[in-house]
């Protein structure tokens, strides 16, 4: 704002003074300790990345390819294996869900992580929910993050946890469940 104008700029909420704005400034610049350009650089970033969400959220499909997920999450291989020829075997995998997992977001739903859609499950878990028949349990499998953990460890162990994954319906073009909108926004616009 040039020296010696005053303007003000009003917005529903409240009305600012090029005083207040300056003083406002001032103290960014400050906090940040960016010069005037840098800051101005990161305002121009940060607005363009608001639009752009705002472009690919108004565009992103409201259906996509789900599945209906449950699992159970084993600490480790022999567990997860001990769980998978228990399943195999006959024992109903809702009720060791209930007993074994350690995901504490689905246990007591019998390993019920409900409708999924495939590109909100980490990759190992969608390639392998994905090409499993209705009903049947999985191998153990790592999230991707967690098996690139478990190579980089420096002693060889692996304390990273085991899924087993076991897919009951799946569709095609379902309505996305309000809960994974956001996150899905999120990756669209990783992704892009």
């Amino acid at each position: 704002v040039p020296t010696g104008t005053t303007t003000t700029t009003t917005t529903p909420a409240q009305t600012v003074t090029d005083a207040e704005y300056n003083e406002w400034y001032r103290q960014q610049l400050n906090k940040s300790q960016l010069s005037a350009a840098q800051f101005r650089d990161l305002e121009k970033v940060s607005l363009i990345e608001t639009q752009l969400e705002a472009y690919l959220e108004a565009r992103m499909a409201t259906t996509t390819d789900q599945l209906h997920v449950y699992d159970i999450v084993a600490p480790d291989l022999t567990t997860a294996q001990d769980i998978q020829t228990r399943v195999n075997n006959g024992e109903d995998f809702q009720t060791i869900a209930r007993e074994q997992s350690q995901d504490s977001g689905t246990a007591a739903k019998g390993g019920d992580m409900g409708w999924i859609p495939l590109t909100a499950l980490d990759s190992n878990l969608s390639a392998t929910a994905n090409n499993l028949p209705i009903g049947q349990v999985s191998s153990p499998v790592q999230t991707s993050s967690d098996a690139q953990a478990a190579e980089s460890s420096s002693d060889g162990s692996n304390t990273e946890p085991y899924y087993l994954l076991m897919v009951t319906e799946k569709s095609t073009g379902r309505e996305i469940d309000p809960q994974y909108i956001s996150y899905l926004q999120t990756n669209l616009l990783q992704d892009w």
